[in-house]
């Protein structure tokens, strides 16, 4: 990886950044104004629930390709409406729906 990044790197960038290598150019700063703590909140509930039915599927002795019911929270069902179908994929969800707490089941 090393090889094909620096390779990268001299015919993107390293006009650009005036740096003959990318071993001794700077190293990127973190830009403030790009934080969303919405979407860290979204992705950090999303990578829970994927644990979730993970080790459900584990402890059920399943196939992580089984499909699966989910019933999330109000709130979770309205924090994560815009990545559904992506968490629908990921589990193998048949149906994603609206409970008092969170369930899995088969």
């Amino acid at each position: 990886m090393p090889f094909i990044t620096e390779e990268i790197y001299r015919a993107r960038y390293s006009g650009a950044e005036k740096v003959k290598s990318i071993h001794i150019s700077r190293w990127p700063e973190f830009d403030k104004s790009l934080k969303n703590t919405k979407t860290e909140k979204i992705g950090d509930r999303v990578i829970s629930i994927i644990q979730e039915v993970r080790k459900f599927k584990t402890l059920n002795k399943k196939s992580l390709k089984e499909e699966i019911f989910i019933k999330l929270e109000k709130q979770d069902y309205n924090l994560l409406k815009d990545v559904m179908g992506d968490l629908k994929s990921v589990t193998n969800a048949k149906n994603i729906s609206v409970a008092d707490k969170f369930e899995l089941s088969f």
